[in-house]
């Protein structure tokens, strides 16, 4: 006996919609058909995006109010659209330009996860990770924030920087950087809450090679779990044990 998928009823397609496809997805493929479905579609609160070119925005003006959290590809480079989500929740951006990371700061104080992720981690625009970290860290943008990726600007291990606020709630985080005992520590201090921490060290053959400066002690008391990818030397690895006593478990990635 064969069921065809418009003979099912109303709550197992809604199921099936809101588990297995994003709203761009639902949009291309069943908006408009029938009334049914259209009105099934607009019934679904929370909305995912994966918006991977530009005329996926269309999308974007159906769901905007409903969209908790949204994924911004590298083709994908429209920003008229950031002031709509004021819903959302959770958001990555890839190779981003810095006018998507400056549209953040209109929905900022409302994120709770927030990445970038950059296809070639040798490639990246310095101003767009700079400004995303600034968004990150500046006093009282991202203050709901729960976890992040970034990475962090060598410009910004190379000097004393302003005072940023320390994130709360954040409690995990994954952060490219090239200094390691120079940035590992400026994370720890703004992150007081950490539970999980990812590095992933860039070895940048251009840049100088790092001098290993042990600053005042300072111990990050809550750190359970650590990652390290592309560790490059265990001197290092012991400098960055003496700031985490209390972790529980150690992952090394090379």
């Amino acid at each position: 006996m064969h069921t065809y998928f418009e003979e099912l009823p109303n709550e197992l397609i809604l199921h099936i919609f809101s588990t297995y496809f994003d709203g761009v997805q639902l949009y291309k493929s069943f908006f408009g058909l029938n009334s049914r479905y259209d009105h099934l579609i607009k019934s679904i609160n929370n909305i995912h995006l994966r918006l991977e070119y530009q005329d996926d925005d269309k999308s974007l003006y159906l769901f905007s109010t409903k969209v908790i959290s949204v994924y911004i590809g590298q083709k994908h480079r429209s920003i008229n659209f950031i002031p709509l989500l004021i819903n959302v929740r959770s958001v990555t951006l890839v190779d981003p330009t810095i006018i998507q990371i400056i549209n953040l700061l209109d929905i900022g104080k409302n994120l709770e996860h927030a990445s970038i992720i950059w296809s070639n981690p040798y490639l990246i625009n310095s101003m767009s990770a700079r400004s995303f970290y600034e968004l990150i860290f500046s006093a009282s943008s991202c203050e709901s924030l729960r976890s992040c990726r970034l990475y962090l600007p060598k410009s910004h291990s190379l000097y004393l920087e302003p005072k940023h606020c320390t994130l709360l709630l954040l409690c995990s985080i994954y952060v490219q950087l090239s200094i390691p005992s120079v940035d590992f520590r400026r994370i720890i201090r703004l992150c007081p809450n950490l539970i999980r921490l990812e590095i992933e060290i860039i070895d940048d053959t251009d840049s100088n090679e790092e001098k290993i400066i042990v600053l005042s002690h300072y111990q990050h008391v809550n750190i359970r779990r650590f990652y390290i990818y592309n560790l490059l030397s265990l001197d290092i690895f012991d400098i960055l044990m003496g700031y985490i006593p209390n972790i529980e478990n150690i992952y090394i990635y090379q």
